[in-house]
């Protein structure tokens, strides 16, 4: 899971880690004890998708629903949702329970933001969604069942002076970890 709090936070991309003490002797043990770690992996071939830019055609990776119109123009996703409509794309597939997702976005009017776990129609479905809402420079996050919503969290957030609002989600087998600006959240899933 995701529940390494900040004393055992340690970056590293296998499952050898640096010693705590330097000076010990070479048969003292190299982890904290009782410590808790955090770490990502992924199987040999399990799928990822990785983009810097996008190119034409990327579009056509998501299943799109909701009324609008989406696009690619230099090398960014355009999505443009018609009035009073909600737009929106899925990618992946349902089986997928670990992920880390970061996103750039520019929200010119309305709000925008990513439903992870989506399982069907996004009006109806179940979902975690986070959303952005730079009017009201709020960060909402609710989680939809089938008994109906509940907010996880919301909010104030500092509109970036750049307007490029930069979101980060890591999803764990207990947790969502979503980070935007100052915000850093774990919520439990």
């Amino acid at each position: 899971g995701c529940g390494a709090g900040p004393a055992s936070e340690r970056t590293s991309r296998v499952l050898v880690h640096d010693p705590v003490d330097l000076d010990a002797p070479v048969s003292v043990q190299r982890w904290s004890a009782r410590g808790r770690y955090r770490t990502s992996l992924r199987l040999r071939k399990a799928p990822i998708v990785h983009r810097v830019r996008f190119e034409d055609g990327d579009e056509t990776g998501f299943l799109w629903g909701g009324g609008g119109v989406s696009r690619v123009e230099s090398g960014a996703l355009v999505i443009e949702a018609a009035a009073g409509a909600v737009r929106h794309g899925s990618f992946g597939e349902s089986t997928w329970e670990h992920f880390s997702l970061r996103a750039q976005l520019r929200i010119e009017n309305g709000t925008a933001g990513v439903a992870l776990g989506l399982q069907g129609s996004f009006t109806t479905a179940g979902a975690c969604v986070v959303q952005i809402d730079p009017a009201n420079a709020t960060l909402r996050v609710v989680e939809r069942t089938a008994d109906g919503e509940s907010v996880l969290l919301e909010q104030a957030v500092q509109a970036p002076a750049d307007g490029a609002w930069n979101l980060r989600i890591d999803a764990c087998d207990d947790a969502w970890l979503v980070t935007l600006g100052e915000v850093h959240a774990r919520l439990v899933k």
